[in-house]
C-alpha cells in the first residue's frame, strides 16, 4: 500500500470511528485517537520497495520441496494450534503486519492474555479483536 493509500485509509477510518462510535463519547474519541496514533506510527514505518518503483519485474519466489517426515501443526480455525507465544508473534509478524504492530506494543501481561485467547480460540479475527482490546486498555 502506498503512503497516500495509507493516509486515505486512515482518513476513512477516522470518519468511520467517529461516526460509528458516537462522536459525543469522549472515551470513544480518546480510544480512537490512541488507535489512530498507533496506525500512523505503523504507517510511518512503511517503505516502498525500490524494485517496485523502477519498473523491474518482481523476482518469482523459489519453490520449496516438501519436508518428508515432518508433521504440519493441526489447523483449527485459521491459525495453527500448538504455537508458543514467540510462535504466535512470528505468525502475526509474517501474515498480519498491522496486528503485529499493535501486538508488539503490548505489555508482557497483555501479550499473555492474547496468547491465552489464542489457546482457547485460534481464529485470527478473534485474536485481532483481543489485540485491539488489550491495546485500547493500556
Amino acid at each position: 500500500m502506498s503512503v497516500s493509500g495509507v493516509s486515505r485509509f486512515l482518513s476513512v477510518l477516522v470518519v468511520l470511528l467517529l461516526w460509528g462510535g458516537g462522536a459525543g463519547s469522549a472515551m470513544s474519541v480518546a480510544r480512537a485517537d490512541a488507535y489512530l496514533d498507533a496506525l500512523r506510527e505503523a504507517a510511518d514505518d512503511v517503505r516502498v520497495d525500490p524494485l517496485s518503483t523502477n519498473g523491474a519485474a518482481p523476482i518469482a519466489p523459489k519453490k520449496s520441496k516438501p519436508q518428508v517426515g515432518r508433521v504440519a501443526p493441526r489447523v483449527e480455525g485459521d491459525i495453527p494450534r500448538g504455537l508458543d507465544l514467540a510462535g504466535l508473534e512470528r505468525f502475526l509478524k509474517q501474515g498480519y503486519v498491522g496486528s503485529y504492530a499493535f501486538f508488539k506494543r503490548l505489555s508482557d501481561e497483555q501479550k499473555r492474555k492474547v496468547f491465552a485467547a489464542y489457546e482457547a480460540r485460534p481464529e485470527i479475527a478473534y485474536i485481532r479483536d483481543q489485540i485491539k482490546q488489550q491495546y485500547l486498555a493500556r
